[in-house]
């Protein structure tokens, strides 16, 4: 509840709303993480490059920072899905394209 509340707060003052942890998990796992010290790694190393190392990593291009996110997606993405379309209620498929 949380969550959504945050996203349509962003919403309102213009923000874009989303979740970061569904791309970092699905990327944990799939590159092999099934415990929790996977998780608390992957959130230990972030907590590290903002606190220790944020104004090097403020230097980092955004188009670059897009290209990951955009890498991310393309991972993640059910590809699957896209012959299933005409099978789905036309609302979830509205939805998901």
């Amino acid at each position: 509840m949380g969550q959504g509340g945050a996203n349509m707060v962003a919403a309102l003052v213009g923000g874009m709303g989303g979740c970061a942890m569904i791309g970092q998990s699905v990327i944990n796992v799939t590159s092999g993480g099934r415990k929790r010290l996977s998780t608390f790694i992957a959130g230990a190393f972030l907590l590290f490059l903002l606190t220790m190392l944020g104004p090097i990593v403020g230097q980092i291009p955004m188009p670059a920072l897009v290209a990951v996110m955009i890498m991310v997606s393309i991972g993640t993405f059910s590809w699957n899905s896209i012959p299933n379309l005409r099978r789905h209620p036309p609302t979830s498929s509205a939805v998901m394209l």
